[in-house]
């Protein structure tokens, strides 16, 4: 998108690295007036670093700004704190206001409740995982809705078989593989229960995708199967029920091998708060938590472990030393909540590693600190690992420069190829065709990218070819 803002601009909406950069170039807030800052519970690296940035201006050379935080779970009192002022020798929380929603009544309901629909799983803590029998209980649990809204709705079932108004449900799930499980389980009942089952998930393609928002045919229950994208980034307004195994799956880097990976987890209090309010939006609405009530009061944490304390820190680094105000480990230890030290350290030697960082500043050693390098401000600039930032700059060196950038900026995101759902074969035969025998992900990327530029110019693309266009090539 273009910049459209001018000297008349008076609100400007942002994505938070947008605003981050300008803060980080201008070294203050004084462009803006007000600064707000929605949907902080998320915790990511970069809404915690704008945090931290955002504090410190306000502390120094920015004391006019205000500054809004926006969410409807956070914990209210945390954040106060973070941002308390000095007042008559004390520290004074920032100030809080609560606006009441207007939601529909949401009955909960936990597994405890449906042991009449078949027997109960074993719950750890420390074995996040769907048993069988969750699945078997789900099953059941949304065939009884035809049940509860034939009472609800006064309809004679001995002349009825559905209700007219069959709300749609929402069934969140940590990931893939437990979509398609689920899916396998209700099968049998979509044609003779006129259910439309549809996945959402990140790598299911952009038609079905779509396909959420759209009515059922009538009569037809909607229900749809996702990860926590349906949590705030995507909104289905005709949820009635919603059905939350409580589970995750969180981005977080190995402290053996270093690498970022999916690991399942369950999930936050806050989190299951937030998918709570999926329903109620229209009408009264259901929540079922397919775990014990006293297994969620007891075990599940109150909030998600920030991005900050679990995935790599180096391009936060990098923007500590852009910002320039003060050494790495000092700079984040002021972070709402720090990474571990370690951390800190592990990410400054890998930025040595890849001549991002020097390892001397005017002439002395420094283990933890160094002076941002060409390739380092290089790296600064561009969203993506360090290491896919080094490929590009390697690219330019050998002369081989665009053919590195295409196959970074399709190594950054999750995947350029669609993975149709229940239909993985064939998505593997898509990409094998497009390797033509080399058996590369990267080259397979790199020709099916030129294929789709080529055909763009004639205007005749297609989608056959197992692209996922929505994803990359906006």
């Amino acid at each position: 998108m273009d910049n459209q803002t001018s000297n008349d601009t008076r609100l400007s909406y942002v994505t938070t690295g947008v605003l981050l950069e300008k803060l980080i170039a201008k070294k203050d807030m004084n462009d803006y007036t007000h600064v707000i800052i929605d949907e902080v519970h998320e915790r990511d690296q970069e809404t915690d670093f704008l945090l931290l940035v955002a504090r410190r201006f306000l502390r120094t050379n920015s004391r006019g700004v205000k500054i809004i935080l926006m969410s409807a779970t956070i914990n209210v009192d945390y954040f106060a704190e973070y941002f308390s002022t000095a007042l008559l020798d004390q520290l004074e929380p920032a100030p809080i206001i609560e606006i009441p929603g207007k939601m529909k009544e949401v009955r909960e309901y936990y597994i405890d409740s449906l042991r009449t629909l078949g027997e109960l799983p074993e719950f750890h803590p420390s074995d996040p995982c769907i048993a069988p029998e969750s699945f078997h209980i789900a099953h059941r649990l949304i065939k009884i809705f035809d049940r509860i809204e034939a009472m609800e709705q006064n309809v004679d079932t001995n002349k009825e078989r559905f209700a007219p108004n069959r709300g749609a449900v929402l069934v969140f799930l940590p990931g893939y593989e437990e979509i398609s499980t689920f899916t396998d389980t209700l099968r049998d009942d979509c044609i003779p229960l006129r259910w439309t089952v549809l996945p959402l998930h990140s790598t299911v393609t952009q038609q079905e995708q779509q396909s959420v928002f759209l009515a059922p045919p009538k009569g037809h229950r909607k229900i749809i199967l996702s990860t926590n994208i349906a949590e705030s980034s995507i909104t289905v307004p005709d949820i009635k029920y919603v059905v939350d195994f409580c589970l995750t799956k969180c981005l977080v880097c190995d402290p053996e091998t270093k690498y970022s990976c999916l690991k399942m987890e369950w999930a936050s209090k806050a989190n299951c708060k937030q998918r709570q309010g999926r329903a109620g939006r229209v009408s009264e609405g259901r929540l079922y938590r397919m775990i014990p009530e006293s297994f969620y009061r007891t075990h599940l944490p109150e909030y998600g472990i920030p991005e900050m304390q679990r995935c790599p820190l180096e391009l936060t680094v990098l923007k500590v030393k852009k910002l320039a105000l003060d050494e790495p480990r000092a700079m984040l230890g002021l972070c709402l909540d720090p990474p571990d030290l370690g951390d800190i350290e592990r990410a400054i030697l890998v930025l040595k590693e890849v001549s991002a960082l020097t390892t001397v500043i005017g002439g002395t050693f420094y283990q933890y600190d160094g002076e941002l390098t060409f390739v380092g401000k290089v790296m600064a600039q561009l969203p993506m690992d360090v290491c896919l930032s080094k490929m590009i700059l390697l690219g330019f060196v050998f002369g081989v420069m665009e053919d590195c950038i295409i196959m970074a900026a399709c190594l950054s995101i999750q995947s350029m190829f669609s993975r149709p759902f229940q239909k993985l074969l064939e998505a593997y035969k898509s990409r094998m065709a497009w390797a033509e025998g080399s058996f590369s992900d990267c080259l397979a990327m790199l020709k099916a990218y030129k294929v789709w530029q080529d055909m763009r110019m004639q205007g005749a693309f297609s989608r056959r070819g197992g692209l996922n266009e929505r994803e990359w090539a906006s």
